[in-house]
């Protein structure tokens, strides 16, 4: 708390911390981090996937080449 002397009147405030554009930078980066390694461990698994694995969740060899080649900067981040 905080006081501010004017005059006779004395008024107490509540000093509240600063929320600037920092504390949200960090947010956003830290939400964009754990969606690249997300990603990034998903597409692991993709190409693990024998041609049976495949078929049961309906991606073809090519559709799993062609994500593995995709460079990280353009992967969706959903």
């Amino acid at each position: 708390m905080a006081e501010i002397a004017m005059g006779d009147l004395t008024e107490t405030h509540r000093i509240e911390p600063r929320r600037g554009a920092m504390p949200r930078l960090t947010k956003v980066l830290a939400v964009l981090a754990r969606r690249w390694v997300k990603a990034r461990r998903d597409r692991a698994a993709l190409g693990l996937l024998d041609a049976r694995g495949r078929r049961d969740i309906g991606v073809t060899a090519g559709e799993v080449r062609s994500v593995s080649q995709t460079p990280w900067w353009r992967w969706p981040l959903n």
